[in-house]
């Protein structure tokens, strides 16, 4: 009887798999290339506006998204709504200064704060030890033999084989030992307490960080 009661079990999730794997090739086969360009075209539009958070774009993306949705009877997948409502909260550089055995850089022109890092606060440091590029990988570790902890670290941009290339021909994804994130981690796992990066073209990082608005 168990053996029956088992089979049966069985031949029952087996027909409703089929069922389910029957409906949902059937929706499937209702999506288009043609359908796909038409939506994605509105939603990555100019009056968009990149949809970032928070922003006008981001909200008539999101309620192009909504009327969709109820176009095609689709409920509601919490109480309040269509969406959910969230604090966003944004910070902004207000001032910034770099002052170097008393001589006072300008923002803009001779640096700019990282603004994957940025932060409120005052910084002294009279230690600071070159790094060569900052780099840590299965071939070589360029904090191996110096001693950086709780001082700073001056480093140079991208790797040793970019010195030749023209200005911001090399770009690296965040995973990658020459990019910046990564030799922030670096030195943040060495106990630095803070990274100057040295850039070959200051002019073009300076029109990409500004670009940014330091809004993230």
């Amino acid at each position: 009887m168990k053996q029956f009661f088992l089979a049966l079990g069985l031949l029952v999730s087996l027909t409703t798999l089929a069922q389910s794997t029957k409906k949902l090739e059937k929706i499937a086969g209702t999506i288009t290339p043609e359908d796909l360009k038409s939506k994605l075209s509105v939603i990555a539009s100019a009056e968009m506006e990149g949809r970032e958070t928070a922003t006008p774009g981001q909200k008539k993306a999101a309620a192009y998204i909504e009327n969709y949705f109820k176009e095609l009877g689709l409920q509601p997948g919490t109480p309040d709504g269509y969406q959910m409502q969230f604090a966003v909260y944004q910070d902004s550089v207000t001032s910034a200064s770099f002052t170097v055995n008393a001589n006072t850089l300008n923002l803009f022109t001779d640096f700019i704060p990282g603004p994957l890092s940025i932060t409120t606060g005052n910084w002294n440091g009279d230690k600071i030890v070159f790094a060569s590029f900052g780099i840590v990988d299965s071939s070589h570790n360029d904090f191996k033999n110096i001693d950086v902890k709780n001082k700073w670290v001056m480093v140079a941009e991208g790797k040793a084989e970019d010195a030749d290339k023209p200005a911001g021909s090399v770009m690296y994804s965040s995973r990658n030992p020459a990019s910046l994130n990564a030799k922030m981690t670096q030195a943040k796992v060495n106990g630095a307490a803070g990274l100057i990066v040295v850039v070959k073209d200051y002019n073009r990082l300076s029109l990409k960080i500004r670009s940014l608005k330091y809004h993230y």
